[in-house]
């Protein structure tokens, strides 16, 4: 079940600045103009269905081109200035509950993204990673 439904992403939730948040009007706003530093978690199931949580930034997020055999269409891409300490000792012993996520697969169907709390603010950071 982890190796086929890793990449696909169950929930997105985006750190929105409180001044944002007073209406729908100023929420789109605040998305079309979102700063790249903008966290953003992803979650995903785990091999033994336990979630996974990802925190990205939004400017660390690209897309990726459709290829056959490919799943996801999303990728996180590390910053320049971060540094990758290696595993820590229990990551190693329990490797199925510390597996990596950097490529994703995030649903483009309107009927997913009207669930949202938010409608139509994934659609316009998605828009903004696709120009990069």
């Amino acid at each position: 079940m982890g190796v086929g439904s890793s990449p696909y992403v169950k929930s997105i939730n985006v750190k929105v600045p409180l001044v944002a948040r007073r209406s729908k009007e100023t929420l789109l706003t605040w998305a079309r103009s979102a700063p790249l530093s903008t966290p953003i978690e992803l979650v995903t199931m785990r091999l033994i269905g336990l979630p996974k949580h990802t925190t990205v930034k939004l400017g660390d997020l690209r897309t990726l081109p459709a290829k056959f055999g490919r799943i996801a269409n999303f990728e996180a891409v590390k910053s320049p200035g971060q540094t990758n300490k290696g595993p820590s000792d229990w990551r190693k012993s329990l490797g199925f509950l510390g597996e990596p996520r950097n490529k994703f697969y995030i649903t483009t169907s309107v009927t997913d993204t009207r669930r949202s709390r938010a409608p139509g603010v994934w659609e316009v950071l998605r828009e903004k990673i696709r120009q990069g």
